[in-house]
């Protein structure tokens, strides 16, 4: 993980945070916004069927800018021709996530914690929503989800503990409105791609923010793990075999 600062720096933000907090009642609601782009090389550089998103999260980092978490959220994974997809999703602890196989054939899948054991070992039969199955992650951190029957069915899900969570495609705009002004934190993230947490102000109307998220050849570890990055080939044989 790479950390960062969005505007001048420190100094810039330890000014400006006092004056924001001060603004009067009534007026317009602040914004984080901006473009995020992806810098490719190695592994996922070209990678057929990739869908290459970027999850955003946005959480307060400052005294007094509390939000809550939208409920009653559900993501779904499908399982079609041996891919799963989308290849990256995004979700907060405890949100399900449903399982659908829309192949005729079934489909084993595990997750995997870099490092750790299979959190998650799911038989989908084939018959689409007949055979569907939930899953659900209460701890934060990056699952990589394989099936021990096809080598090619892949999928990154980001469990984030964060009020505001965001998906956008390389290029697109994205858009945090309605927040309190003041001091947030940005994360960044997307499938082999380095996980960025910038420092960031929310004002009414900003400037949008320019980012570029490099994308290396394997699977970055989470903040603080030890060891290099892994690939996919070195994470997929560390499965637990049954």
């Amino acid at each position: 993980m790479k950390t960062g600062i969005v505007s001048a720096g420190n100094h810039c933000l330890r000014l400006l945070l006092p004056l924001l907090l001060a603004l009067p009642a009534g007026l317009p609601a602040a914004e984080v916004r901006g473009v995020v782009t992806l810098q490719h090389s190695g592994l996922f550089a070209g990678r057929a069927g990739a869908d290459r998103r970027i999850g955003l999260a946005l959480w307060p980092d400052a005294p007094g800018l509390a939000v809550e978490a939208p409920s009653g959220i559900e993501h779904e994974l499908r399982i079609d021709a041996d891919r799963i997809r989308p290849d990256f999703l995004q979700v907060r602890p405890g949100e399900p996530i449903r399982l659908v196989n829309l192949d005729p054939v079934e489909h084993q899948l595990f997750a995997l914690v870099p490092g750790a054991h299979s959190e998650v070992d799911v038989r989908l039969r084939p018959g689409g929503r007949a055979g569907e199955q939930s899953i659900r992650f209460t701890a934060a951190g990056t699952r990589h989800l394989f099936c021990r029957l096809h080598r090619r069915s892949y999928a990154r899900i980001d469990v984030v503990d964060a009020p505001r969570l965001a998906i956008v495609n390389p290029g697109e705009r994205f858009e945090f409105r309605d927040l309190k002004a003041g001091r947030w934190r940005l994360r960044v993230a997307g499938i082999g791609a380095e996980t960025l947490e910038l420092d960031t102000i929310a004002m009414i109307a900003p400037p949008p923010l320019s980012l570029r998220l490099p994308v290396h050849g394997g699977v970055q570890p989470e903040p603080g793990a030890e060891g290099a990055a892994a690939t996919v080939e070195q994470l997929y044989p560390a499965a637990p075999v049954k």
